[in-house]
């Protein structure tokens, strides 16, 4: 599978977010896409270390795939890095089907996937699942901590 953002495997490993705090240059650079048209996506306020997110599908048709994943990137000397998570975690909304003005809500425990968050800017990047698990970025939103 892939996982955007990464170079390679080398920063894919649990304490990885740990290191990226204290050393920037760790961080890699996220890749450029191009945000579907038609993708709704509102952030509620950073607070107690979640997020909550509502997903709106505004789209010409039905999203179909293996599911809808998320990344979290941050803002770095003006670029968009990838944030590894401390934890592995499971796939958001597996097998879906999210049809045309379907709506679909979340909430991203931020703390315990990466750590508490410091000041800065964050875009969470959503994507969706191939059958293989290849991501896709669909959408992003950005937010910031202050």
């Amino acid at each position: 599978t892939s996982m955007i953002g990464l170079r390679n495997d080398t920063m894919n490993f649990p304490t990885a977010n740990t290191i990226c705090q204290y050393n920037k240059s760790f961080y890699t650079e996220y890749s450029d896409f191009t945000a579907m048209d038609g993708l709704e996506i509102i952030l509620g306020d950073y607070s107690n270390g979640k997020i909550d997110i509502s997903l709106t599908n505004n789209t010409q048709g039905n999203l179909t795939g293996a599911g809808i994943d998320y990344d979290l990137c941050i803002r770095v000397d003006g670029k968009w890095c990838y944030i590894p998570p401390k934890v592995s975690r499971a796939y958001q909304d597996s097998a879906s089907l999210w049809s045309k003005g379907q709506s679909k809500s979340l909430t991203v425990d931020v703390d315990v996937l990466y750590g508490e968050l410091k000041s800065g800017d964050y875009r969470i990047v959503f994507s969706k699942l191939t059958e293989d698990y290849d991501k896709n970025p669909i959408g992003y939103a950005d937010f910031k901590v202050n």
